[in-house]
């Protein structure tokens, strides 16, 4: 809208003169963006990186593992006790072929009763205190003679098994001899891997808990 102003000079008959409007309403622009922004936005979470994504398969791998490890030695520990077995080191030639020293023999117990000429059986002598491993080559009401498979002639003793047990030779492995001074480390070695895995898998857990957290007090 426009307001004149009218002006009137000394010479009466002269007409009147519209002024220049003295104000001058005009409608404000708004330069501001009225958009409305919202005042929190969640960003959504940036794709792992590929380094990232090799060391957590790597992580979950070394853990599973020790895991496997841990739990396959110590369950093939507990069987190998269950089902009687032990482990000896063979120590002399007596037993070539069968058996060569610093092999690894696995015997198991079995009843008195069931041992058989031509069985390997585990025994001390009666004037040693080492035990010997030797087939036996008869038994007569519970007396038995062995012999070694690399000698020429039966053993010079007769033996009688004590106890309702005798220790059969089951197998032979080769040149691992040595394993059955590891025996009770490889054991506490096991559960020592299991106890890392659970410990791992649970401090990862853990951790993945904070960061979850923390994530959602962001935002």
């Amino acid at each position: 809208m426009l307001v004149g102003i009218v002006l009137r000079v000394a010479n009466p008959n002269s007409r009147p003169v519209l002024a220049v409007p003295a104000t001058s309403v005009v409608p404000a622009r708004i330069a501001r963006d009225t958009r409305v922004v919202p005042a929190t936005q969640d960003v959504p979470d940036s794709p792992p990186r590929a380094g990232e994504k090799h060391t957590s398969r790597r992580s979950h791998f070394i853990t599973a593992l020790m895991l496997t490890a841990g739990v396959a030695i110590l369950t093939g520990g507990i069987a190998f006790r269950m089902g009687d077995f032990h482990v000896e080191t063979v120590l002399s030639g007596s037993m070539r072929p069968t058996a060569s020293p610093g092999d690894l023999a696995i015997t198991q117990g079995v009843p008195v009763n069931l041992v058989r000429v031509g069985d390997v059986v585990v025994f001390t002598p009666p004037d040693q205190t080492q035990p010997v491993m030797h087939r036996i080559t008869s038994v007569t009401d519970g007396a038995i003679t062995t012999k070694g498979d690399a000698n020429s002639a039966d053993d010079r003793w007769t033996i009688r098994l004590a106890g309702p047990t005798a220790y059969r030779l089951v197998a032979v492995v080769p040149f691992v001899g040595w394993l059955t001074q590891l025996e009770r480390p490889a054991l506490l070695l096991a559960g020592l891997l299991a106890l890392l895995g659970i410990v791992r898998w649970l401090w990862k857990e853990v951790v993945a808990k904070r960061l979850n957290t923390r994530l959602q007090h962001q935002t």
